[in-house]
C-alpha cells in the first residue's frame, strides 16, 4: 500500500512541476490544451474524437492502442506521459467516456490536476459546449 502511495506522491510532484511551468492561455482555442492554476485539460475536436473511436474499434482495444490514439496526441509532453502511464489503470473509464462522446457527437476530454487521487481523468463534452470544437 505504501508503494502505491509513494507512486501517487511522485505523480503529484511531477504534475505540479509541469503545471506550474505552463502559462495560462489568454484566448484558448475551442479545443486543444488549456492550463491554468494547478490543472490542465486537453479537449479533442469532434472529428478527432470520432476518428479515435473508429480507429480504436478497428484495433484490439488494448491499453497500448488507447495510449497511441489518445495520450500521444496531447501536445504537452509531461501531460501526455502521465496520461499514458495512467491508461493502464483507467482504460475502462477512458473507453466509457469515448463511447459517450461519440454517441452524442461530442468531444473527448483528458484532465490532469494536482491531486493524490485521480490526477488524470477522462470525460466528454456535448457538441454545444464552446470548448468542443
Amino acid at each position: 500500500m505504501s508503494h502505491l502511495l509513494s507512486a501517487r506522491v511522485a505523480v503529484v510532484i511531477v504534475l505540479a512541476s509541469a503545471l506550474l511551468s505552463v502559462p495560462a492561455q489568454a484566448a484558448a482555442p475551442p479545443s486543444g490544451l488549456r492550463c491554468g492554476g494547478l490543472s490542465c485539460q486537453y479537449t479533442f475536436t469532434r472529428a478527432r474524437t470520432a476518428s479515435i473511436h473508429a480507429r480504436l474499434k478497428a484495433t484490439d482495444r488494448s491499453t497500448q492502442a488507447v495510449t497511441q490514439l489518445i495520450c500521444v496526441r496531447i501536445p504537452h509532453k509531461l501531460f501526455a506521459g502521465l496520461c499514458a502511464w495512467s491508461a493502464a489503470y483507467l482504460y475502462d473509464k477512458a473507453h466509457i467516456h469515448l463511447e459517450e462522446a461519440v454517441a452524442r457527437d461530442g468531444c473527448l476530454v483528458v484532465r490532469a490536476k494536482l491531486s493524490l487521487r485521480k490526477a488524470i481523468t477522462f470525460g466528454s463534452l456535448p457538441p454545444q459546449d464552446p470548448k468542443c470544437g
